[in-house]
This record gives structure tokens, C-alpha cells and sequence, in this order.
């Protein structure tokens, strides 16, 4: 007998949303239709055995701390690690027991110990860059920017700026072992149904050129990026998350290679006597 589908979901029509929160756009991208389900009809998928913390609830805990030391006036000139580590510490502590109560299951109990983990190092991160002249000017910053009649809305982690150059960026929490450049996680190509505006196609970190600039000064523009990139110091990179299978792999690789020089030798001695 062929497959067929028991049932047919068929969600009711509704009008469009006046505005959108940013960070949904990500939902959109990956599935208009499950989009629509959660962000115009409010519908959410429940899981009644769940028994720890998600990647959504993980990120909240830390972020929610990470924001309080954000607002605490007294700890934006700090240089001390270890006042800032028990500050994040004890915010961490406090909103997970009014979110899970005293009682905490194995799961949480270890999950919370992986948070302690990366507050205590953002501690050691901000105390530094602190040192260095980054000063905390604001924190969940709201913004709000209309495109093709919505409101697209959200906010703004953290912003800082350099006391002595000026210099301003812009700081967004991110808690996940393997961190996703923004073009991947934000950007997609065109479906085949789809026929994006201008503004859609920029990429401002690419070689393409945007519309509405000319040849001569984008060629200017691609120079000057060129002149003036630097190659990263070491220290500032980040220390690559190999899993399971890359190790196998790695040994094995190293295996081979240690194996290979053996036999080199065995070889080399063999010709020499």
C-alpha cells in the first residue's frame, strides 16, 4: 500500500504581523512555513519530558548574568577578575533558583557547573579588556528599523568604546562550543521562487560589489581592505573545537606518519649495510 499522509495541516490565514523581533528572521530563513506556525499564529512546540536545560535556556542563564554586570555602575571600571567571576557567579546562581527552584535535577546541577565555567572566563575576558580601555556605554540596547512595511525589532547585547580612541563595537553573547559566523548564520541564498531586493544582496565582508557604487570606487575599496588587513595575533584566536571523530582521526593520521618514518629507516639502513 503506498504511503499517504494521515492528516493534512491546514493553519488558518491571518494577517501579517506589523513587526517582527530580528532574531526570528533566523526561523524564517530556515522554514517559512514553521515561521508562520510560531511567529504569526504564536504556536510553540511542548515537551513534557524535558529534563534539562536547552541550547535557548542555557544562553538565557548566562546572558541574564552577563547583563547585570553590564548595568552595575560600580563594576564597569573593574580590572579585578575575581570580583567580577563572584559577581557573574552569585547573578547565575540567583536566576537559575527563581527559574528552577532549590531543588535542582543531576542534568541542571551539571549544566549550571558548565556556565560557572564560561562566566568565570568571561570575568577574566572583561577584566582584561577593561585594562585595555574598553569601557561598557550600554546594555540590551533597543533598535528598530522598518524594511518593505515591517518593523524589524530587537537589541543589542552590549556596546563598548575605547576611552582613549573612540573606537565603538558592538558585543553579542554567544554561549555555544562552536561559534557560526554571522553570514552563515544570518544569510542564505535565494529559493528558486524568490527574487530578493537590492539591499538583500549585500556583502559587505565579500568581493561583490553593492549596488549603487561604481566600478572605479569599488575596486578603491577592495585596495584599501587589502592594504590595510593585518594577520591576526595568535593569542586572539580561538582554540578549535575538534570532536570525537576528528581525534580518531588526528591519531590515526599520526600513526601513519610515525609508522612511514619507521619504515624509512628500516630502508635507509638495509641500503647503507
Amino acid at each position: 500500500m503506498p504511503w499517504t499522509r494521515a492528516w493534512r495541516l491546514t493553519p488558518r490565514r491571518v494577517s501579517a504581523p506589523a513587526q517582527v523581533a530580528v532574531t526570528a528572521l533566523r526561523g524564517w530563513l530556515q522554514c517559512p512555513f514553521r515561521f508562520y506556525l510560531r511567529q504569526v499564529l504564536g504556536l510553540a512546540a511542548i515537551d513534557p519530558a524535558k529534563s534539562e536545560l536547552d541550547a535557548r535556556d542555557f544562553g538565557a542563564l548566562c546572558h541574564a548574568a552577563l547583563e547585570a554586570m553590564g548595568r552595575e555602575a560600580m563594576l564597569r571600571d573593574c580590572t579585578d577578575a575575581a570580583v567580577l567571576r563572584q559577581f557573574l557567579l552569585a547573578e547565575l546562581e540567583r536566576h537559575a533558583r527563581a527559574c528552577y527552584g532549590e531543588a535542582l535535577s543531576l542534568p541542571l546541577i551539571i549544566q549550571l557547573e558548565s556556565a560557572r565555567q564560561r562566566l568565570a572566563r568571561a570575568a577574566e575576558v572583561q577584566a582584561r579588556e577593561r585594562a585595555a580601555g574598553w569601557v561598557i556605554e550600554q546594555v540590551e540596547k533597543k533598535i528598530a528599523v522598518e524594511t518593505g512595511g515591517l518593523l524589524v525589532k530587537g537589541k543589542i547585547d552590549r556596546i563598548d568604546r575605547h576611552e582613549q580612541t573612540g573606537a565603538v563595537r558592538v558585543l553579542d553573547y554567544k554561549t555555544s562550543d562552536s561559534p557560526a559566523a554571522p553570514g552563515d548564520t544570518h544569510v542564505r541564498a535565494p529559493r528558486k521562487d524568490e527574487t530578493p531586493p537590492a539591499w538583500a544582496v549585500l556583502d559587505p565582508g565579500g568581493n561583490r560589489r553593492p549596488p549603487g557604487i561604481d566600478r572605479g570606487e569599488w575596486r578603491a575599496v577592495l585596495r584599501e581592505r587589502r592594504m590595510s588587513w593585518r594577520t591576526p595575533g595568535i593569542d586572539t584566536l580561538e582554540r578549535p573545537s575538534l570532536g570525537t571523530a576528528r581525534w580518531i582521526g588526528l591519531l590515526t593520521l599520526r600513526a601513519y606518519i610515525a609508522f612511514a618514518i619507521v619504515i624509512v629507516v628500516i630502508k635507509l639502513v638495509q641500503t647503507i649495510s
